[in-house]
């Protein structure tokens, strides 16, 4: 193999796959060591590939020449390391019996490879394909994937419920203490529903892909539903699901209530930070209190750093309630959210709450109030 490229597409699509790489592995076993390694092919252009056995990625790196088509397999945050630390706008890749030489400017460089023929791939076989807006998925994820749960407990809490029905993909995410839900527009309704749970994780790597992309994306789903792949311009990501049944979160969902506190949500979003410096190494709870001049305040009280209470302008209906939410759980959904306005929705104290955008009913935040003895 032997091939010119330009350095900034070539650490642009190392960067994506050695996300999926695994950072540490044992040599012992060439299997599993390939988990850590990148597969570069030079054919028609140069190919990216890497896995984690769950989660495998393809990238086309732009701006390549080839000069002598070819294969070679290396450890993948090396070479995305070094070529990020290299000078110059074009870098030259040539690989022998396993090795890969990587010149650019005055620098020259050997890296010791293994065996591309047995690079393990995620393949997706019978695939029923589904189209998607880029920009509209992108939102969707970011704003539900805040809610799976990280550790293993509960495997199928990991991933994202996805329910295609009619015009409308529907994303869900519930950790056990909260869930979130957002809905996609289809360009063109599905023939028949499909569910699928995909890893949190395959979706958080996908929304940081969908920043670069404008064409839609075609999303297949294996035969029997076990593995998904998303086609985005130059770049696959292919994941297994997560084997279970999603439980029904939506009987959880408030249907009504008796307060409603609508307010900025950059002003609210700086309210919640303070206040979760003093709590999030403790209890982590944060006071949400009315006041009878039209606002909230936000009290954050930890008996070995301080406290601090931010007031922000709001616009309170029906009767006033005082509650205590987990400040890193509404960071989070205050974050994902990209609006001017949100509501936050509740009954009693110690009934689960809403925090939904203002004039936007397609997504919702649901959290349990927390009781903190004072």
């Amino acid at each position: 193999m032997r091939i010119t490229c330009s350095r900034e597409s070539l650490a642009y699509g190392l960067g994506a796959v050695s996300r999926v790489a695994v950072r540490h592995t044992s040599m012992l076993a060439t299997f599993r060591a390939l988990t850590s390694y990148v597969l570069l092919e030079a054919r028609d252009g140069l190919k990216l590939s890497a896995t984690n056995l769950k989660l495998g990625i393809t990238v086309q790196v732009a701006g390549v020449t080839v000069n002598e088509p070819g294969a070679v397999t290396v450890p993948a945050h090396l070479l995305t390391d070094l070529v990020k630390s290299l000078p110059g706008e074009e870098i030259t890749l040539e690989s022998h019996n396993g090795t890969l030489n990587v010149a650019c400017g005055h620098f020259d460089t050997h890296i010791k490879g293994m065996g591309a023929e047995e690079f393990p791939l995620l393949e997706v076989e019978g695939q029923q394909v589904v189209h998607l807006p880029p920009d509209e998925l992108r939102d969707a994820v970011q704003r539900v994937v805040i809610a799976a749960a990280k550790d293993e407990t509960r495997p199928i809490l990991t991933g994202v419920l996805a329910r295609f029905e009619g015009e409308a993909l529907t994303l869900a995410a519930a950790d056990g203490f909260r869930l979130a839900e957002d809905q996609v527009p289809l360009p063109e309704p599905v023939s028949e529903p499909l569910e699928v749970v995909i890893p949190a994780p395959a979706l958080v790597e996908l929304s940081r892909l969908l920043t670069r992309q404008s064409e839609p994306v075609q999303m297949a789903v294996s035969e029997g539903g076990t593995r998904v792949l998303f086609r985005l311009t130059g770049v696959c990501l292919a994941t297994q699901v997560v084997e279970g049944r999603f439980p029904d979160y939506r009987q959880v969902i408030p249907q009504s209530h008796t307060s409603r506190v609508v307010c900025d949500r950059e002003e609210l979003l700086k309210a919640a930070r303070l206040g979760n410096l003093f709590v999030r190494e403790a209890s982590r709870g944060i006071r949400l209190i009315p006041d009878q001049d039209g606002g909230i305040s936000l009290e954050a009280v930890s008996p070995e750093l301080g406290d601090n209470v931010s007031r922000v302008e709001a616009v309170i209906t029906g009767e006033p309630a005082e509650l205590t939410l987990d400040a890193g759980y509404l960071v989070d959904v205050l974050s994902a959210l990209e609006v001017p306005q949100v509501a936050i929705e509740m009954t009693t104290n110690n009934a689960p709450v809403v925090v939904r955008p203002v004039a936007d009913e397609g997504y919702l935040y649901v959290v349990m109030p927390m009781q903190i003895q004072r």
